[in-house]
């Protein structure tokens, strides 16, 4: 079955040529921030990514490129330099930005000692006005994940806690180099809950190489055991092109259709098991925030996910972050040396700058709301256009997932599966 949003144009195909001379591109960027800031920050505040980047192994599952090493001398610096380009996003703004979420991504953020990760939140704190309510997350490998990790974290305002499960069978998580034991799993979820965590989630891959419908049975009953309030089920990208490490799998992948088999299954295992489908893959519990959002139509989806909070800035710092401020996307510089070479010369680290605009931000809201309230209509100059894109939708198999009017389209229960990948 394909996925629903997978038929409207690619979402690289809504983002403008970028501006490429190096001299205009962190100015162009900074123009279009900063208009978007002091027209929103006073009312909707600002999302922060903290990008990350190290890993000590290569997990050969992942559609990223983290940069490998075991030489921790490296936190030191990278740190001193994700907070100098901090500071000039400060310079940049007029006023005090007003932080609704801040999300520290990777590679593997518990690379990090405590307490450099303590002296990143820190500094965003003492420099930003960081809302009381505000979604702290932060992305975990079981593997590095210590108690007093843990214990620095909450006490630093995390208040969300993602790990990358996969799949809870040996032989999987063996064939993927992402080996963590059950009792290990369940023993730091545990400890996250115990000093204050109120949310926990967990990511599960479907499609995996040596996958079959006992172990994805299996996961999902060892989740129903621990009971994380949300699960994110992606499902798995084999690109052995860009990742030649995965190309040994090309003979213990599940065929697409059996894939997808996979997914159904966990699907409406989680479904009964009481968690609620709020698009994209994304499963929650009626305790976990989102629910209260979902329900409410106030989610909003932005490059970390899923969130209560509708900013409509997101700023990236660290090597290769991406920031958004909806109508263009900035890139930074993906290099280890380049970023800090930007930086030692007191710029902002953009690489590439992406405008969107006219018929393209038109359907770049029409993608978001179908992922986040799972309905879109439109009227007046685009009806034209975008009907000739919902003509897609209007045979089988669609019928059963979508409907499709004159002035809109709304997902079915049956079809919010399908609404990822975008």
């Amino acid at each position: 079955m394909p996925a629903i949003i997978n038929m409207m144009p690619e979402p690289s195909s809504l983002l403008s040529l970028p501006i490429t001379s190096e001299e205009n591109v962190a100015a162009h960027w900074k123009n279009l921030l900063l208009e978007k800031f002091n027209a929103t920050n006073g009312t909707k505040g600002i999302s922060l990514y903290v990008h990350l980047p190290f890993c000590e192994r290569l997990c050969t599952f992942c559609s990223f490129k983290p940069h490998i090493t075991i030489n921790h001398k490296v936190e030191q610096i990278y740190v001193d330099m994700l907070l100098k380009e901090w500071q000039l996003y400060l310079a940049l703004f007029e006023k005090k930005p007003i932080i609704k979420q801040i999300y520290f991504g990777g590679g593997t953020p518990t690379f990090f000692t405590p307490e450099n990760l303590k002296r990143i939140i820190n500094f965003i704190k003492d420099t930003a006005e960081v809302s009381p309510k505000a979604e702290l997350s932060i992305e975990a490998n079981i593997s590095n994940t210590s108690a007093l990790h843990l214990t620095t974290l909450y006490k630093a305002g995390f208040n969300t806690i993602s790990f990358g499960i996969q799949d809870f069978d040996h032989e999987v998580q063996q064939t993927i180099r992402r080996t963590q034991a059950t009792g290990k799993v369940f023993h730091i979820t545990s400890l996250a809950r115990s000093v204050g965590f109120k949310v926990v989630n967990y990511d599960i891959l479907y499609g995996l190489p040596n996958q079959s419908r006992k172990t994805i049975i299996n996961t999902i009953y060892r989740i129903n055991e621990i009971k994380p309030e949300r699960i994110s089920l992606l499902q798995y990208i084999h690109d052995p092109k860009s990742f030649p490490s995965q190309k040994p799998y090309e003979q213990k992948l599940p065929v697409p259709e059996e894939a997808m088999k996979l997914a159904e299954i966990a699907r409406c295992m989680l479904l009964e098991s009481g968690y609620t489908e709020i698009g994209m893959g994304v499963f929650v519990l009626k305790k976990d925030p989102l629910y209260k959002a979902f329900k409410h139509k106030t989610i909003h989806r932005n490059l970390m996910g899923y969130t209560q909070y509708q900013t409509e800035i997101t700023v990236g710092i660290g090597a290769g972050a991406i920031s958004d401020v909806w109508d263009a996307i900035a890139i930074n510089r993906k290099k280890i040396r380049k970023y800090y070479q930007c930086l030692e010369n007191g710029e902002i680290p953009i690489n590439s700058c992406f405008k969107i605009d006219g018929a393209k931000l038109a359907l770049r809201n029409h993608i978001y709301n179908l992922q986040c309230n799972l309905q879109t209509s439109w009227e007046g100059n685009e009806k034209g256009y975008l009907l000739k894109i919902s003509k897609r939708f209007q045979s089988y198999p669609f019928q059963n997932l979508i409907k499709v009017s004159e002035t809109g389209i709304k997902i079915k229960k049956a079809g919010r599966q399908y609404i990822h990948n975008c």
